[in-house]
C-alpha cells in the first residue's frame, strides 16, 4: 500500500510538478520582479536593516509581533533542514555548478519575495487586529471573490486550492522532511532509535504550537539567531582550513554550471541541465520563494505600511540561500566530501549475478501479530555458485501488505544468484527483533530474470521490461585504523557505483550526453571488536539491459542521506565534530521549521473551515512527525513527498502572484517615493533585547 502510494508521488513530484517549465517560471517571475521593482534587492539590504533595528516599529500598529520577530518566524521555516540536507542533495546529484543555480534562486528570491509579502499585506484580515490573517487565499479572497458573481466562486475555488496545496507542503517538507532527517541523524550518531526521535520532536513542537503565533515568534526570535551563528562559526572554522582551495572551488562551481560534470569518487557524473534541476529545486525548498508560506508569518508583523513589511521579507532569502546555503556547499566542496573516495576498496571485486523474482505468497496461519509492514523472510537453501564464486545469500527478504480481497500477502524482494534458490525453513522477522515458526506460506515461484518487467508505474514501454541484477559478495575482513572508526560505526546503508543503461537523471535535459553510471545499494554490518573486524554486505538490484560492470576503483561508499553527507563533511576536517554540531543544528533547525509550518498549515485551515478546526489539524501535524521519523526509510520517498508539497504551492501561488504583483509593485513604489521624501522619520533603536523579546511593541 505505502509502495503504490509512494509510485505515485514520485510520478507528481518528479514529472508532472517539476518539469522544465516550473524552473524557467519561477525564474522568469524573479527576473520580472526584480526588474519592476528597479532592483528592490538593493532596498531590502539598506533600509530594510533599520527596519528589522526596530526604529519603525509602532506598538499601536496593528498586529500580533515585532518585524524581527515576522522575520524570524518567517526564517525559522527556511533556515533548516534544506540548508543542510537539501544543499547536500542538491550537490552530491547535481555536482559543484548546482550551487550557481541555488545562488540565482536566492537573488531573483529576494525580489520575488518582496512582492509577495507586500501583496500579502494589503490585503491581510485584520478584523482582530491583534491577531491578523495573510497570505495569498486572503489577497484572492479581498481582490477576486470580492467583485461576485462568477469571480467569487473562482476566487473561492482558487483560494481553497492555495490552502490544500500548503497543507500538503507544511505535512511533508515542512514537517516531514524535518522529522525524517533529524530521526536519521540521530540514529547514525546518538544511538537514537528513529521512533524516539519521532516522538521526542512531536512532543517538544506540541508544547510551542500551543501558544499560536505570539510564542512562536518569541521563540523564533531567540532560536533563530542562535542556531545561525552556532552553524556559521563552524563551518568558518572548516573554511579557513582550505583557504587557498576556495578561489579553485568558485572557479569549478561556476564551470560546473555551465557543461557537464564529469563522475568522479562518489559523484555519477551530469549534464549542466541536471545541476541545473537540483540546485533549483533545493533552492526553493530552503528559501521557499514564490510558495506563499512566507507571507503567512509576516502577515503577523505590526505596521500599516505593507511596503515595510516586503522590503524586510526580501532579506530572508539573502540570509538562507547565499549566506547560509553557501556556507554548507563550500563545506561539502572543499572537504572532498562530494566526489570522496570508498571507504572500502574492493580487492576482490563482488561478482555481477542475475537477480530472481518471487511471485507474491498468501500468508497462511496469519496470528494477530501479523499486519501491515511487517518485514519476514524466508531461509532458502543458497544454489552452487560454482568454485571461487562468493555464496548466494540464504534469506529471501520480504514485507507484508494487504490485497485487494483483504488477504495478508507477502511481497518478496528479489534475490541475487546465477539460478534460483529452494525452499528452505520458514522463518519470520518481525521488525528485526521477533523470530515465529508458526506463519506458513505456499510454494514460491521464481521468475526468471530476463522476463522480469521492471514495475514503471503504468509505462507499457517495452524497453522497460528489463532484466535485474545483484551483487555476490563474501563477508571482508577490514582494518579499521583508530582514528578512523567513527566513520566504520552504525554502517547501515552502502552503495557502490556500476556502469550500466544510460542513467537519464544524469543526463537530463540532454538527447546526446550519455553518463552511464549508477549507485547499486547494499546494507552493510561490521562484526568484531579491536582489530578483528568482517563486514557483510547485502547487495540490493538494478534494472538494467546491459550487464552492470564495476568502475574502476570501485568500492564500499556510505550511502549518507542529505543531513549526514554535511555531517561527514565536517567529520572529514575535524573528526567528531560532525557527530556533536550536526545533530544539535539539526535538532534546532527541525524544530524551528517544524514550528513555523505547523503556523502556515494552521491558517490554511482557518480560512477553509474556521477556528475550530485547528486542534485537529494540530494533532495530525505532529502525528505525521512520528510517521516520518519512525517509518520512512528511503531517501528517494522522502524527496518526492518534498517536492510535492513544495511544486503545489509554486503552482497554486505564482500565478496569483503574477496577476496580481502590479498592485504591490505600485505600493512599493508609492512608499519610495515617500520615503525619499522623508515623510516616513525613523526613531532612536530601541535596545536589542526588547526588540528580540517584542516588548518594543508590546502596549502600555
Amino acid at each position: 500500500m505505502l509502495e503504490k502510494f509512494f509510485e505515485i508521488t514520485a510520478w507528481i513530484g518528479g514529472d508532472l510538478l517539476w518539469g522544465p517549465w516550473t524552473f524557467f517560471g519561477l525564474l522568469f517571475a524573479g527576473l520580472l520582479f526584480t526588474i519592476w521593482t528597479k532592483f528592490g534587492q538593493y532596498r531590502a539590504m539598506t533600509h530594510g536593516i533599520a527596519v528589522i533595528r526596530g526604529k519603525y516599529d509602532d506598538p499601536d500598529d496593528p498586529g500580533a509581533i515585532n518585524h524581527f520577530q515576522a522575520l524570524s518566524a518567517a526564517l525559522s521555516a527556511t533556515i533548516g533542514l534544506g540548508n543542510i540536507g537539501g544543499v547536500a542533495l542538491a550537490i552530491a546529484a547535481g555536482g559543484p555548478g548546482a550551487m550557481v543555480w541555488m545562488w540565482l534562486t536566492g537573488v531573483f528570491g529576494m525580489a520575488l519575495k518582496t512582492v509577495e509579502i507586500t501583496l500579502s499585506q494589503m490585503y491581510r484580515n485584520i478584523e482582530d487586529p491583534d491577531n491578523p490573517h495573510g497570505g495569498a487565499m486572503w489577497v484572492v479572497e479581498k481582490v477576486v471573490a470580492s467583485k461576485g458573481g462568477l469571480w467569487k466562486i473562482f476566487g473561492r475555488a482558487f483560494a481553497g486550492f492555495f490552502c490544500i496545496t500548503l497543507l500538503i507542503s507544511a505535512v511533508t517538507g515542512g514537517n516531514m522532511f524535518q522529522s525524517w532527517n533529524v530521526a536519521n541523524l540521530s540514529r547514525d550518531f546518538w544511538d537514537v532509535h528513529p521512533l524516539v526521535s519521532g516522538i521526542i520532536l512531536a512532543l517538544l513542537v506540541g508544547l510551542v504550537i500551543i501558544g499560536g503565533i505570539k510564542r512562536i515568534g518569541q521563540v523564533a526570535g531567540k532560536l533563530v539567531p542562535f542556531m545561525c551563528v552556532l552553524y556559521v562559526i563552524a563551518a568558518f572554522a572548516v573554511l579557513i582550513m582550505h583557504v587557498p582551495e576556495i578561489p579553485s572551488m568558485f572557479a569549478l562551481i561556476f564551470k560546473s554550471a555551465f557543461s557537464s560534470s564529469e563522475a568522479g569518487g562518489a559523484f555519477l557524473g551530469g549534464t549542466a541541465g541536471w545541476a541545473f534541476s537540483q540546485g533549483l529545486r533545493r533552492a526553493l525548498f530552503s528559501n521557499e520563494a514564490g510558495q506563499g508560506s512566507a507571507p503567512i508569518a509576516h502577515a503577523a508583523a505590526k505596521t500599516d505600511e505593507p511596503a515595510r513589511e516586503g522590503i524586510i521579507g526580501g532579506i530572508g532569502p539573502f540570509i538562507d540561500t547565499l549566506c547560509i546555503c553557501t556556507l554548507t556547499g563550500l563545506v561539502i566542496l572543499t572537504t572532498g566530501t562530494w566526489n570522496r573516495g570508498p571507504l572500502l576498496k574492493f580487492d576482490t571485486p563482488p561478482v555481477v549475478s542475475p537477480a530472481f523474482a518471487f511471485d507474491d505468497s498468501v500468508l497462511q496461519n496469519a496470528t494477530d501479530e501479523a499486519e501491515d509492514g511487517m518485514e519476514v523472510y524466508l531461509e532458502v537453501t543458497p544454489p552452487d555458485t560454482g568454485v571461487g564464486l562468493p555464496p548466494a545469500s540464504s534469506r529471501l527478504n520480504g514485507e507484508l501488505d494487504t490485497d485487494d480481497d483483504g488477504r495478508l500477502i507477502v511481497k518478496w524482494g528479489t534475490y541475487s544468484a546465477f539460478s534460483a534458490p529452494t525452499n528452505g525453513s520458514l522463518a519470520v522477522m518481525v521488525r528485526g527483533e521477533l523470530e515465529r515458526e508458526d506463519f506458513s506460506i505456499g510454494t514460491i515461484a521464481a521468475i526468471p530474470p530476463a522476463a522480469r518487467a521492471v514495475d514503471d508505474g503504468g509505462n507499457d514501454d517495452p524497453t522497460d521490461d528489463r532484466p535485474m541484477w545483484g551483487l555476490l559478495t563474501a563477508p571482508r575482513p577490514v582494518d579499521i585504523p583508530q582514528d578512523k572508526q567513527f566513520l566504520w560505526k552504525h554502517l547501515g546503508d552502502v552503495f557502490t557505483i556500476v556502469q550500466a543503461d544510460r542513467n537519464d537523471d544524469s543526463n537530463k535535459y540532454s538527447s546526446t550526453a550519455s553518463f552511464d553510471r549508477w549507485k547499486l545499494l547494499g546494507h552493510a554490518v561490521l562484526e568484531g571488536s579491536g582489530a578483528d573486524y568482517t563486514v557483510t554486505i547485502d547487495w540490493g538490484t538494478l534494472a538494467s539491459n546491459a550487464e552492470p560492470m564495476l568502475v574502476e576503483d570501485a568500492g564500499m561508499w556510505r550511502d549518507y542521506n542529505g543531513a549526514s553527507l554535511t555531517a561527514h563533511a565536517f567529520d572529514r576536517q575535524f573528526p567528531g565534530l560532525g557527530k556533536i554540531l550536526l545533530p544539535i543544528a539539526a535538532w534546532l533547525f527541525a524544530l524551528s521549521t517544524m514550528i513555523s509550518w505547523s503556523y502556515y498549515g494552521e491558517q490554511g485551515m482557518i480560512y477553509m473551515i474556521g477556528q475550530k478546526s485547528v486542534i485537529w489539524y494540530k494533532f495530525i501535524y505532529l502525528a505525521a512527525i512520528i510517521f516520518a521519523a519512525g517509518w520512512i526509510s528511503d531517501t528517494r520517498d522522502m524527496e518526492n513527498l518534498m517536492d510535492v508539497g513544495t511544486g503545489a504551492m509554486l503552482w497554486s501561488n505564482i500565478p496569483i502572484v503574477v496577476f496580481l504583483g502590479f498592485l504591490a509593485v505600485r505600493c512599493l513604489a508609492k512608499y519610495d517615493r515617500q520615503l525619499l521624501a522623508g515623510e516616513f522619520r525613523p526613531h532612536g533603536a530601541p535596545p536589542l533585547e526588547d526588540v528580540i523579546s517584542g516588548h518594543d511593541v508590546e502596549k502600555d
